[in-house]
């Protein structure tokens, strides 16, 4: 009897430790969780939630513009009846190496996206303006127009930082501009700004 209860202690101790260190390795893996909020928010932003990708959005961004603010604009965006926007899809490319100021870890971002416009008047001087307008972002590769659906459907690259700031709950995201926003300039740390 003692040396089953043993056996069932050290089965127990042995379970223990293996979830322990299934734990940690899961801790030490900053990819997967980087991958995991972003995979959130790019279901977010095809589903048009604003409330989901504000909550993957890194919060020292509300300290400059309001949640609320933040939020309108995002829903705005979507609901534009004369140009709605859908996101197609957005896809991680890479994530670079970490980089650490002041406790708080940084990692930039590239992805793709594509996203497509109805064009609900379609005659030919709004959709060569459209064209002109989205050429002008995005470059001429970029941009194709559906005459027949009436759609601008348009694929870009861009760039976001991953943040892990010990003040919030896991990795939050900001977007990054080039030249950079006095926005983020405020918010990042030089050597954050100058990632590539």
């Amino acid at each position: 009897m003692h040396a089953a209860s043993s056996v069932h202690a050290s089965l127990r101790i042995s379970a223990l430790l293996l979830c322990l260190s299934a734990q940690f390795l899961h801790a030490q893996d900053p990819e997967q969780e980087i991958r995991k909020v972003f995979d959130a928010y790019a279901a977010a932003s095809l589903q048009a939630d604003t409330s989901r990708m504000l909550d993957c959005i890194y919060p020292e961004l509300f300290r400059m513009i309001s949640r609320q603010t933040i939020g309108a604009a995002i829903h705005e965006a979507y609901a534009d009846s004369a140009v709605p926007i859908r996101i197609v899809y957005n896809r991680l490319e890479s994530i670079s190496k970490a980089v650490e100021a002041d406790g708080i870890r940084y990692v930039l971002l590239r992805y793709r996206s594509g996203s497509s416009m109805r064009m609900e008047e379609a005659d030919s001087d709004a959709v060569e303006s459209m064209r002109q307008s989205l050429t002008a972002v995005y470059g001429k590769q970029q941009v194709a127009y559906d005459a027949a659906q009436q759609t601008f459907t348009v694929e870009y690259e861009s760039s976001m930082y991953a943040i892990l700031d010990p003040a919030y709950a896991g990795w939050k995201l900001l977007e990054k501009s080039d030249p950079p926003s006095p926005m983020l300039e405020e918010i990042l740390p030089r050597k954050v700004l100058r990632m590539r």
